[in-house]
């Protein structure tokens, strides 16, 4: 009778055991690898300073943290800094595609749609890519659904906003500069080796460090060459 007892209880703990073991598996397998994209371009920091990579990281942290009962935890950030969305030429998004097709993340947080891209082609360019690895795509402030044809439908609105927006931004920017120009007030863009921008003039002035290599360099160059 004890023997018998004894194996049923050791038969107990052993599936209890093996039971723990699968938990475990199941739980380190729903773990999605989450990588953070952020990206603020140059006519946006001269607009809206307090829209900031850090601004849209902690966002998208919050998210995450809010999604951790899923499995939803950041393995890394990328950020392009100072980079605009009219294309996808950017460092940090180079990063992010390499590593979509070596398929070492599971989804792609963004702040909003169009720190991803402001272009509707581009964004499907991504959308192929990333439903060709399995990466699926999360912004911490919008809600859509690509499932389903109005999730689609949604998305596509919200980009062709985001195009508008973006085009009209230049646009303007280049009506403000065309019109500063007419009525004689200097552009120098910017500053070459040797000059510093001379901002309240809005002109340049030489730098005296660079100044002087310069000058070296004129001496060192040969007559023919001048």
């Amino acid at each position: 009778m004890l023997s018998q007892l004894r194996c049923e209880l050791e038969n107990t703990v052993q599936k209890a055991n093996t039971m723990g073991r699968k938990s475990t598996n199941n739980h380190q397998s729903t773990i999605k690898r989450a990588v953070f994209y952020g990206r603020v371009s140059t006519e946006e920091q001269a607009r809206r300073e307090h829209n900031s990579i850090e601004t849209q990281e902690n966002q998208a942290d919050s998210y995450i943290q809010f999604k951790q009962h899923a499995g939803l935890q950041k393995i890394h950030s990328i950020h392009d800094n100072g980079w605009s969305a009219k294309d996808l030429r950017r460092p940090g998004m180079k990063e992010l595609i390499a590593m979509v097709e070596a398929e070492e993340l599971d989804i792609v947080i963004v702040y909003k749609i169009d720190r991803l891209t402001r272009s509707i082609r581009d964004f499907y360019q991504l959308w192929e890519l990333f439903e060709a690895h399995g990466v699926e795509l999360v912004s911490a402030t919008e809600e859509f659904d690509t499932s389903t044809a109005m999730g689609k439908a949604f998305l596509n609105m919200m980009l062709t906003f985001a195009q508008f927006e973006r085009e009209l931004t230049s646009q303007r920017l280049r009506d403000k500069a065309a019109d500063e120009a007419r009525r004689g007030l200097k552009h120098p863009g910017m500053a070459p080796y040797g000059y510093e921008l001379d901002r309240a003039n809005r002109s340049m002035r030489p730098e005296p460090k660079e100044a002087a290599f310069v000058k070296l360099m004129f001496e060192l160059m040969p007559e023919s060459v001048r």
